[in-house]
């Protein structure tokens, strides 16, 4: 127990009665608030003690800081004292209405996102749930409700723990009303000896700048001696961090939590840690041996901020001490940390990787990230696109007080882009000098924006790669605007692309010019971003420019560009100059160069960017503002733009084709290699990290498949025939498209789902198929079908039409793709009715001959899918549709389900896509011979038994089985004519498919 400071205070109120109000105070205060901080625990079980306990070390350790100095304290100081080493930590009790107000507040929806943004933390999973999903979804996350509760109590808790030091000020001024702490205020004590106190208790937790320059020095205390809150502040933060024992953790708490915080287990290490400690007014002395890395580096931090707190009161000590006889801080003569197994040390430190700003720029000149300038050149104007976006929303949107941009427009609404036209940007690209070798010439790169501007604190955030995303202040803005119109500069790395511009230019012209002019701070400046490839080692210069009154807000980027003179890329101003111009008269392959980026920069960048990019008028050849947006349909629930592709009026079956291309925001990506309508689709409604790749010239594969897993093409494709059905039918002229593409991607629209107009549709174009003369007036999949007999001739050479090959009357002779989807659906219907047909390959020919069977005693369409397995086919799953029309299968129905192992084939858990009737044979080559076994049959009747039990909890094993056995028979009947078939089932009686068991010597 601190005896020496309650002695100290006690004969002080005997020598001067004026101060014995100070020792009633804290004989209340010492009782009441040691009762309170044992709720601490309530809420941080899995925190070291902060109850009296530590309370009492702090003051120990003050006592042993000021040695026999103590007596030199006055009054007030000591009650000061005595007070902060009690109150300094209430602020971390909350009263449990204020808990959840807190919740619905921006700072604490932000700090979620925080720590949802932060891989490190063992809170990033609930807080990701937490944010995008609520927190019922959060809670119900684990396997017992227990562990959910606990995720959130930790997360309230540290909402808390950062904000204490700041609630234990608050407290200490009304203790009753904050927390029901019946601490007596009366007028017999002056008010702003509470602040004073106050203002102690938040400096343990601030700055130390903040302590020098907020608290007084001295102040008038009770009875005739002065107080010095500065000093005991100080005191305060030695005492509080000197509480390193290893007696910090109680062992009863810590059973009250699940699953210990990794920090927490990394603190409490760190504490069981201590071997040695000495502590006095003239010497500190720690000895640590750690048993882990993370204790390890925890204590090292600690004695680091040990050492730092010392230096930093050393140095300010005459103006934090009351006078010279109170002497020095204690030196430090030891702070060692060990390790005790075998782990291996670097000058007493483990080994810790970085990267530095040079190392990333490095990274990023990798040609997997940025192999054209074009994409550097295009995260440069996104820039000021953000920028420009942010302003107009800040100065029109709805937290503005015109509120012209409201969140239910689009980017090219007619209002918004009324508005945007006030904010033009202006790109230019312009030579200054050829280099002395001549291998190449210098340009300026030039974006001119009038959006936010940069201020001061914008540029401390704009310094490290992904800094900008750390900016609160900007997030807090963008969370108010609408999906459409949020900055899409996710990666971090747009301003420092730029040095990667300047490979191979002096170093004194491999810097980034800002000249901006902020509306945060409405001041004028000139920075200069030194690439950090120099010797400048990135550094920026800032020089703040003469007030302009007439110059907007907004910035001018410039940068230095080095282009080749002896190679170039061909544009069309490229192919003009390679044709006509004599290279005898120089070299002008850097102009070509920049037509090249300008072009590119014209057509991939600016044409559909919503906010305007004009061109510098030494570029007025390009008109890249003549936006193509005829006939585009905005999706306000999936925030984006689809525009359709034209189909002429004569379009046949197969000319039909899904080539569906990207654009985010405006800017060109490459395809998207998806199954759907063709058009091209401009996404406003996502991030750049989640959609692109870093360069944003690619789709990340990711993102692609998660959108087909979700059915989002379905959904649109839905909302495009059903909702925008006058729009689409214009469009394509004839509704049979709309019902052949209806088809094709099985999307199944409500307004179409029973049009089969299609099958009347030209099956094959005049312009790439000749007709033999019994099926010129034959050219539809009814007319096709219904014939005895037809041959289709697929040639590969492209030349039908060079007079050389005549179709026989019963023939078609094509250039058509022989795997055309409306060709495999006619080869389908073709067996259903009981049909076949022979393949014969040629010399860059293909033939397929169909006749039409009179033998009608088994179904061909089964055939069909089961011949599939001598060929091509793993496995067949069939639809439940298919098997109305497949007679044999159709007492097979209750077999169709979506289990486990549909969902793991098919990769996806939409039942949509899975549900289906999985045929039990697995065909594969053993050598080159067709294998068809039933090896897994008893997995996949596990399978289905156990999908079929959710639904009927009576349904038996036997029963499935019994199904599947029947069904097994059935299917080799069908084949029983099939000499390969037989072959194939009689070798998996000697070979076996792969045994994925050979695969363990892999792991660990």
């Amino acid at each position: 127990m601190s005896t020496q400071l309650i002695k100290h205070l006690e004969n002080k109120a005997v020598e001067d009665s004026n101060t014995s109000i100070l020792l009633a105070q804290w004989s209340f205060d010492e009782k009441l608030v040691s009762k309170s901080l044992e709720n601490i625990a309530g809420y941080f079980p899995h925190f070291s003690s902060h109850n009296s306990s530590h309370s009492k070390q702090i003051l120990i350790n003050i006592e042993r800081l000021l040695g026999k100095n103590l007596k030199l304290l006055s009054a007030t100081d000591t009650w000061l004292i005595l007070e902060s080493a009690y109150w300094h930590d209430i602020g971390m009790l909350f009263d449990a209405k204020e808990a959840i107000a807190v919740t619905e507040s921006d700072e604490f929806k932000e700090f979620v996102e925080s720590l949802a943004n932060d891989k490190s933390t063992d809170l990033n999973e609930f807080a990701s749930n937490y944010s995008e999903k609520g927190w019922k979804i959060a809670l119900s996350n684990y396997e017992h409700p227990q562990i959910g509760i606990e995720q959130y109590r930790q997360m309230i808790a540290e909402w808390f723990r950062r904000h204490h030091q700041a609630n234990s000020q608050k407290i200490v001024r009304d203790p009753f009303n904050e927390l029901g702490i019946s601490s007596p205020r009366t007028e017999l004590f002056p008010n702003r000896i509470y602040t004073y106190l106050g203002q102690i208790c938040l400096a343990h937790g601030t700055s130390f700048q903040r302590v020098m320059t907020e608290l007084p020095f001295r102040q008038t205390g009770l009875g005739t001696e002065n107080c010095h809150p500065r000093f005991v502040a100080c005191l305060l933060r030695l005492g509080d961090i000197f509480d390193i024992d290893d007696n910090r953790f109680c062992p009863v708490m810590a059973k009250q939590v699940y699953d210990t915080p990794s920090l927490s287990q990394a603190h409490f290490d760190k504490h069981k840690s201590i071997r040695e400690f000495q502590l006095d007014n003239q010497t500190v002395s720690i000895t640590a041996e750690c048993n882990n890395e993370s204790a390890y580096i925890e204590t090292q931090l600690w004695f680091g901020w040990i050492k730092e707190e010392l230096q930093d009161q050393m140095s300010q000590w005459k103006n934090i001490v009351p006078h010279r006889n109170f002497g020095l801080l204690p030196t430090v003569e030891k702070l060692t940390v060990e390790m005790t197994n075998t782990k291996k040390l670097i000058n007493d430190k483990p080994m810790k990787f970085s990267i530095d700003e040079k190392n990333a720029i490095e990274l990023l000149q990798g040609k997997n990230l940025y192999d054209d300038k074009t994409n550097i050149f295009r995260e440069l104007i996104q820039n000021a696109v953000d920028a420009t976006l942010l302003r107009a929303w800040i100065e029109h949107g709805e937290i503005s007080e015109t509120k012209t941009i409201q969140s239910h427009m689009h980017p090219f609404h007619e209002t918004v882009q009324k508005t945007l036209s006030n904010y033009p940007i202006e790109v230019d690209l312009a030579k200054l000098s050829d280099c002395e070798d001549s291998q190449f010439s210098i340009w300026e790169f030039s974006v001119l924006d009038k959006g936010l501007g940069i201020s001061l604190q914008d540029l401390q955030y704009m310094q490290q790669i992904a800094g900008s995303s750390r900016n609160i202040e900007k997030r807090r803005i963008i969370k108010t605007m609408p999906l459409w119109m949020r900055p899409s500069g996710e990666f971090g790395i747009g301003m420092h692309s730029a040095f990667l511009l300047m490979e191979g230019l002096p170093d004194i012209d491999k810097k980034i010019v800002l000249e901006t002019k902020s509306k945060k701070d409405n001041k004028l400046y000139k920075i200069e971003l030194t690439s950090p490839l120099t010797k400048q080692s990135g550094f920026c210069f800032i020089e703040e420019l003469p007030d302009d009154m007439s110059k907007d807000y907004g910035t001018k980027l410039t940068v230095k560009v080095s282009l080749s003179k002896h190679r170039y890329h061909l544009s069309n101003f490229g192919f003009e100059v390679h044709d006509k111009f004599d290279r005898l008269k120089g070299s002008i392959a850097d102009y070509v160069n920049a037509h090249y980026y300008i072009e590119k920069i014209s057509n991939s960048i600016a044409r559909q960017t919503p906010v305007l990019v004009k061109l510098h008028r030494r570029w007025s050849e390009f008109h890249n503002n003549d936006l193509e947006n005829d006939f585009r349909i905005w999706d306000e629930k999936r925030n984006l733009y689809i525009k359709l592709e034209t189909h002429s009026d004569g379009v046949a079956l197969t000319d039909l084709q899904t080539d569906t291309y990207g654009l985010f925001r405006g800017q060109k990506v490459e395809s998207m290699n998806v199954y759907f309508l063709p058009s091209s689709i401009d996404y406003y409604g996502f991030n750049a990290k989640e959609a692109l790749q870093i360069d944003r010239n690619k789709w990340q594969r990711q993102f692609i498949l998660k959108l087909i897993d979700e059915g989002y093409f379905r959904s649109l494709f839905k909302y495009i025939v059903d909702e925008k059905t006058d729009l689409i039918e214009d469009k394509f002229y004839d509704k049979k498209v709309i019902s052949a593409y209806n088809r094709m991607l099985g999307f199944r629209s409500e307004k179409y789902k029973d049009n089969d107009s299609w099958r009347d549709l030209k099956f094959f174009n005049d312009k790439n198929t000749l007709f033999g003369r019994k099926v010129k007036d034959k050219n539809s999949f009814n007319k096709l079908i219904s014939l005895e007999k037809v041959v289709i001739q697929f040639d590969k050479t492209h030349s039908i039409f060079n007079g050389k090959d005549k179709p026989k009357a019963k023939e078609l002779l094509t250039t058509v793709n022989e795997n055309n989807f409306f060709l495999r659906a006619f080869i389908q219907e073709w067996y259903a009715l009981g049909g076949y047909h022979k393949v014969i390959e040629g010399h860059n020919k293909l033939k397929m001959k169909f006749n039409r069977s009179k033998n009608d005693e088994f179904d061909n369409t089964l055939l069909f899918y089961l011949e599939g397995l001598l060929h091509k086919s793993k496995r067949i799953f069939l639809a439940p549709e298919k098997l109305d029309s497949i007679d044999k299968l159709r007492p097979f129905k209750e077999l169709i389900c979506s289990s486990d192992i549909h969902k793991n084939y098919f990769g996806t858990d939409d039942k949509e896509t899975t549900e289906s009737l999985l045929i039990p044979f697995f065909s594969f080559k053993n050598n080159d011979l067709v294998v068809i076994t039933l090896e897994s049959l008893d997995m996949i009747i596990d399978a289905v038994w156990i999908e079929k039990k959710k639904q009927d909890k009576e349904v038996k094993k036997e029963y499935i089985s019994k199904l599947y056995q029947d069904l097994a028979i059935i299917l080799d009947e069908t084949m029983q004519n099939s000499n390969d078939w037989k072959e194939a089932r009689e070798r998996s009686k000697e070979f076996s498919s792969f045994d994925s068991s050979i695969l363990s010597k892999y792991d660990k």
